[in-house]
């Protein structure tokens, strides 16, 4: 029972759209991350302000990963990422502008492993590098 309760709830979403997943990124929580991600919970989802879990992974500067360097999600969703590394948030940030915001040198190097780019300019005009 509590399995298919999980199972159901696994997309939920809070007022501004946020998902467990969302959450789980942004805090780096791989237990329920490996849960959310084995119970088809959606990596691509979008909050209101357009950030996909990929954009909050570069938010943490502690995220975990393996040996590999690799995340959960980079390891999930290693093909499937490559249409969405370039994805855009409302102010046109891309996940490579919160890498290098945040110094989070594991995740940008996936990134543009993943073809992510690096020249990409937000509203304000920022490059990532200008972060």
């Amino acid at each position: 029972m509590i399995e298919f309760h999980w199972k159901t709830w696994v997309n939920v979403r809070d007022d501004e759209e946020h998902t467990p997943i969302h959450f789980c990124c942004k805090t780096s929580h791989l237990v329920v991350l490996h849960y959310l991600l084995e119970q088809n919970a959606d990596p691509h989802c979008v909050n209101i302000y357009g950030d996909t879990p990929l954009h909050l992974t570069g938010l943490d500067s502690v995220a975990k990963e393996n040996i590999f360097s690799e995340t959960p999600l980079h390891r999930k969703h290693t093909t499937k990422w490559k249409t969405w590394v370039n994805v855009r948030d409302d102010e046109e940030h891309t996940p490579i502008h919160f890498c290098c915001k945040t110094s989070h040198l594991v995740v940008l190097h996936y990134l543009l492993e993943q073809n992510a780019d690096p020249h990409c300019v937000n509203i304000y005009g920022d490059t990532p590098l200008h972060l």
